[in-house]
């Protein structure tokens, strides 16, 4: 099957990029014929070296020459599908990251070709762009509460529930000998919400542990003046963007996700997989599918900053018992990244059967 997989701009270091790197090369291992485009070069453009993506906005094109001042949708999409016939890989199906472009891939593959959208976050996210959501055929719901989102924004298009996965043959980490807890992810405080892990453990700024901040972001500068503010900041570790962030951590105590909305939360199924327990908000959308609380780890409020911090204390302190690293492992078995091709690959068939 002929797979087009279709991008907006990205960053190189988002949860899209990492879900593209595990899924193309492994459908391409099973035979599919799969493209990856995105409108144009990455910020960080590393991560394209796993799935060779081809640039379908170009200013240098006569065509999106003459469009790109156009309408943003109509502009893109001829850019598309001049970029589409000239590979000479018409699609079997059409796949978009973004709301956004469902519009786009519509209009550049016609509509003979079935178009999917693939959300990365929760319907909220996406405020006025979820009104595109229409121009699709089928939506992949890569979380349960997002699945029912989308059934009430567009109950008349099908929802494929594939939730996300990673191996499950990564390397465990120890438990460390001092409390250690991480943070892996983007420093972009609107969503992820460190504000609230810092000020969480302020109260305990006198015991003995540390936070670990794998990851970069527009808001590290002034994340790192709240921890200096609060006090903690010889307990705060920054250490910056890695692209395998997992390789850096040899020892941990618990994963903890802060965040005011997600749309899945793999980086928890990542550290349980290695077995380390998780910390998360009881956000939409994904945390509440993937967290046991009290077996796996620990849901909290999203904005009960004082349960955050009792669940913190307790751990610090030793009177929270945690889970044992089998356990962990157990509860990821669940989120396995080639049963989540195989899931994709069902929908596929099923969606190109019915055209």
């Amino acid at each position: 099957m002929r797979v087009a997989f279709v991008a907006g701009h990205m960053t190189g270091r988002g949860g899209s990029e990492s879900l593209l790197k595990a899924v193309v090369p492994r459908l391409e291992a099973r035979g599919h014929l799969v493209s990856c485009w995105i409108s144009d070069r990455s910020d960080d453009p590393n991560w394209e070296e796993m799935v060779h993506p081809r640039y379908y906005v170009s200013p240098e094109e006569p065509v999106c020459r003459s469009l790109l001042g156009a309408d943003w949708h109509w502009a893109h999409a001829a850019c598309l599908q001049e970029r589409l016939a000239r590979a000479g890989t018409a699609p079997d199906v059409a796949v978009v990251m973004s709301p956004v472009l469902a519009p786009v891939a519509r209009l550049a593959v016609g509509r003979r070709t079935p178009v999917l959208t693939w959300m990365q976050a929760t319907v909220r996210a996406f405020g006025d762009m979820v009104r595109f959501l229409r121009f699709a055929d089928g939506h992949l719901a890569i979380a349960r509460g997002l699945e029912e989102e989308l059934k009430q924004v567009t109950p008349e298009i099908p929802v494929h529930y594939v939730p996300l996965g990673v191996s499950q043959d990564a390397a465990p980490v120890t438990r460390a000998a001092r409390t250690t807890f991480l943070y892996i992810g983007r420093l972009d405080n609107r969503q992820k919400r460190l504000d609230k892990l810092l000020r969480a453990l302020q109260p305990f700024r006198g015991q003995s542990w540390e936070l670990r901040v794998i990851g970069d972001g527009a808001d590290r500068a002034a994340l790192q003046q709240l921890a200096t503010q609060l006090g903690i900041d010889t307990h705060v570790h920054w250490e910056g963007f890695h692209p395998d962030p997992w390789t850096l951590v040899q020892a941990a105590t618990a994963l903890v996700l802060p965040s005011d909305w997600e749309g899945f939360g793999l980086v928890l199924v990542e550290s349980l997989v290695r077995g380390v327990p998780v910390v998360a908000s009881d956000c939409p959308v994904g945390p509440g599918d993937i967290v046991r609380h009290g077996e796996n780890g620990w849901l909290f409020p999203p904005q009960d900053v004082g349960a955050l911090q009792r669940l913190l204390g307790g751990i610090i302190g030793g009177h929270v018992r945690l889970p044992q690293p089998e356990v962990c492992r157990a509860s990821a078995a669940r989120f396995s990244v080639e049963d989540m091709v195989s899931k994709l690959e069902n929908v596929f068939n099923n969606v190109v059967a019915l055209r």
